[in-house]
């Protein structure tokens, strides 16, 4: 398995999170929410100015639609992958023990 985008691990990471944290071994609507709100913090970020307001970059529609659409893509073939699910055990395993 080639290494994931930062993006796409942190909506790996808050899906999985959010089902660990409730202790389901299935699908879970917190984890759908959390997994959204890790993809939007990466397809739209917030900047902190020096005093302390927020940014929002402009972006159009069709940039925001593509920067989903990658991170989507990216997901997508991870998960047609047939070592999924061997990597995200391997990753949660090594993010525990640290």
């Amino acid at each position: 398995m080639s290494q994931l985008s930062p993006a796409a691990l942190a909506i790996i990471e808050a899906y999985e999170g959010a089902n660990m944290s409730a202790g389901l071994d299935g699908a879970n609507p917190g984890g759908r929410a959390a997994a959204l709100s890790a993809a939007v913090d990466w397809v739209i970020p917030m900047a902190k100015t020096p005093w302390g307001s927020t940014l929002t970059p402009v972006l159009t529609a069709a940039e925001s639609r593509e920067r989903f659409e990658s991170i989507a893509d990216e997901l997508e073939a991870f998960e047609s992958s047939g070592d999924s699910l061997e990597w995200l055990r391997n990753h949660f395993q090594t993010k525990i023990q640290s």
